[in-house]
């Protein structure tokens, strides 16, 4: 099976965050929980602790509208943190942070083809699955209800997750 990314031009340059209503056929919740609540506080610390100031953030948690057994448990609930920044370096920030901070706990670490984005994309199972991107003007975050064996399937979760987040700004 290929990858449908792989057809899409490049995105370069500058790109933005937004928090839509829906992704992947999951709705976002309004109202947050705890674990929400901390990853966005412990990505923002770590953005901080960088040097990196953050110019915008967002996160959710998103649901299936109706559970359902017969859906994988990969895809409920999904949590998502992405913020903007200028200037941001994608290398320092899995170099000195992620893969110290996720690397450590991890079980298994994956390094995805970021396309048609720049940057970095990677992903860590720890409890959960972990993945994220950085570019020069973005982060984010996806954390899935994932085991060793669904990991391949979040990967194309993950993607359109960060396609429907994370948008190109076209200069006016």
């Amino acid at each position: 099976m290929s990858d449908a990314r792989l057809s899409l031009p490049a995105v370069r340059g500058a790109t933005a965050v937004t928090l839509p209503a829906q992704v992947e056929g999951m709705t976002l919740r309004h109202e947050f929980d705890d674990a929400v609540e901390d990853n966005t506080a412990v990505f923002l610390r770590g953005l901080r602790n960088g040097g990196y100031g953050v110019t915008k953030s967002v996160s959710g948690l998103y649901v299936l509208p109706q559970a359902s057994s017969a859906q994988p448990p990969l895809t409920s609930p999904v949590t998502l943190f992405a913020a903007e920044s200028k200037d941001l370096d994608p290398d320092a920030i899995f170099k000195d942070w992620l893969m110290p901070s996720f690397g450590k706990a991890a079980r298994k670490s994956e390094t995805l083809n970021p396309w048609p984005y720049e940057g970095h994309t990677m992903c860590w199972l720890t409890t959960t699955y972990f993945c994220a991107w950085a570019n020069h003007t973005s982060f984010g975050v996806v954390s899935f209800n994932a085991t060793a064996e669904t990991t391949t399937r979040a990967h194309g979760h993950f993607a359109a997750i960060r396609a429907a987040v994370e948008r190109p700004v076209h200069p006016q």
